[in-house]
Order: C-alpha cells, then structure tokens, then sequence
C-alpha cells in the first residue's frame, strides 16, 4: 500500500456510476475501471453508491424498462 500523501491528509475520491442492475461481473468490472483511475490519481480512498456491486432488488417489470 502507498504511503499517505502527507501526515495529515487522506486524498478521498467519489465515483458518481452508471447504474448496473441485475449483472454484479459488470458492475465489478466497471468498480476496476474506476479504482485503476483512482490509483492513477493517488487517490487514498475510493467510494461507491450504495448497493454498487450488488444493485437493488427490483421487480422484473423494472428490469426490463
């Protein structure tokens, strides 16, 4: 793991992502894509929305809009 940027200072990033309903490989491989980016940048610690990997639990009508 890299060292911190300062003593003091956590560098946080916020991945504003797609909504991926109903495919976890997907949503996995985007959540990569998005950590390779952050790792490029330095950033510390990286967040997701809620349910990012798994998605909610819709009913199929939803799922198929």
């Amino acid at each position: 793991m890299k060292q911190l940027h300062t003593k003091n200072t956590v560098r946080v990033g916020a991945c504003q992502a797609p909504e991926i309903i109903g495919d976890p490989c997907a949503a996995l491989a985007s959540m990569l894509r998005f950590a390779k980016e952050a790792e490029d940048k330095e950033v510390d610690l990286l967040l997701f929305p809620e349910c990012f990997l798994s998605g909610y639990i819709l009913n199929e009508a939803y799922r198929n809009t």
